[in-house]
């Protein structure tokens, strides 16, 4: 599933991949500028920016919910057989976010990666931060890498991930169902230069099919972020 930080969508960033926006279970098939495209919910908006139709949204102090009847991300056609929801919460120092896609379509679609969410932050949170090691949550030693331009793929055995800048202060996300990520990282100016990140998931869209997760996200030192990140797994797993 894929998403960009804004109040009514299923993203946590501030800039770049203007196409992208909030591109969500990217499956089956269709055309984006004359190239072959997958069926592809999208919950923020078409790669051209038409916003999709909000059923509902409300929200107070500290909590936001939003309903909406998804867009295909290549042609911003209306998918009404979806139904696209989210609940972000601010919970302390944290946001937890949980997303909830239901299918009511009678068509089958063949297994994909899904992004959990998608992930686009500033350009100048250039180096991405993980566990990669066989003893999540001993306090190993975490691998740094710059991305590239093409997609690659990393095993996160602590289920989080951070982009942070050259002070290794930046943003991290935990996604507890998640053990790999896919990133590139986009430098072709026109104020669209970004740093992207996706925990994925990998599952077939099928009628009847409601898939929910949930997200947490906080800003921070690496220390702060593995620490803040590692509470979460406590509460949720508690011995």
């Amino acid at each position: 599933m894929r998403s960009r930080v804004h109040p009514a969508t299923s993203s946590i960033t501030s800039t770049g991949a203007d196409w992208c926006s909030s591109r969500i279970t990217a499956i089956a098939g269709s055309l984006w500028d004359k190239r072959p495209w997958r069926y592809n919910l999208v919950q923020g908006g078409d790669y051209r920016g038409k916003s999709p139709r909000l059923l509902e949204l409300r929200s107070d102090a500290t909590s936001l919910y939003a309903k909406s009847v998804p867009l295909h991300w290549a042609t911003g056609a209306e998918l009404p057989e979806c139904v696209m929801e989210q609940w972000v919460t601010l919970e302390g120092s944290l946001v937890h976010a949980r997303f909830q896609m239901t299918y009511g379509g009678t068509t089958t679609h063949s297994a994909h990666h899904q992004e959990i969410p998608a992930i686009f932050v500033d350009a100048s949170l250039a180096t991405l931060v993980t566990y990669t090691g066989t003893a999540p949550w001993t306090s190993g030693a975490l691998t740094r890498r710059t991305p590239g331009a093409d997609n690659e793929y990393i095993k996160i055995t602590e289920n989080w991930v951070a982009y942070v800048d050259a002070k290794e202060f930046g943003v991290g996300a935990y996604v507890p169902i998640a053990t790999d990520v896919t990133c590139y990282r986009f430098l072709g100016g026109s104020g669209s230069d970004c740093s992207y990140v996706a925990p994925i998931t990998t599952f077939a869209l099928k009628p009847g099919l409601k898939f929910t997760y949930d997200a947490y996200f906080a800003i921070g030192s690496l220390e702060q972020l593995r620490e803040q990140f590692l509470d979460i797994r406590k509460t949720l797993n508690p011995k």
